[in-house]
């Protein structure tokens, strides 16, 4: 009767410990997948940053040409995504001063950017 019971605490040994070295793998396998798609969002961040300060960049030239040049919702579509000039409002809060807002976004990332725009100087 011994020589059963060594075969059945061996058995649920085994058991136990292929139990817990899955549940590492798996923890182990998890916490990679969450740092990729951690990492492929902040790449989509910091393209949809850069969509954006070229939206603003867009609106100052615009400024440039018409010092009191006003739009919204103007869209700009590029290979990685799109940007949006929400607005542009010439002498707000202050006179000379123009106010941009854009907005670019790359799949689930998205900027907004408030800029304040010197219509003198276009800094």
């Amino acid at each position: 009767m011994k020589l059963n019971q060594r075969g059945f605490i061996a058995l649920i040994s085994t058991l136990i410990i292929s139990v817990v070295f899955l549940a590492a793998v798996l923890s182990v396998a998890q916490f990679g997948l969450t740092a990729r798609y951690s990492l492929l969002y902040f790449e989509q961040k910091a393209m949809s940053e850069s969509l954006a300060h070229g939206c603003v960049e867009i609106a100052r030239i615009a400024i440039a040409n018409d010092p009191y040049f006003e739009v919204s919702n103007r869209v700009a579509t590029f290979d990685g995504g799109s940007c949006t000039i929400v607005s542009i409002i010439s002498n707000e809060p202050v006179s000379g001063i123009s106010e941009v807002r854009a907005r670019a976004r790359v799949d689930t990332a998205t900027t907004n950017l408030r800029t304040l725009l010197d219509m003198d100087t276009q800094a």
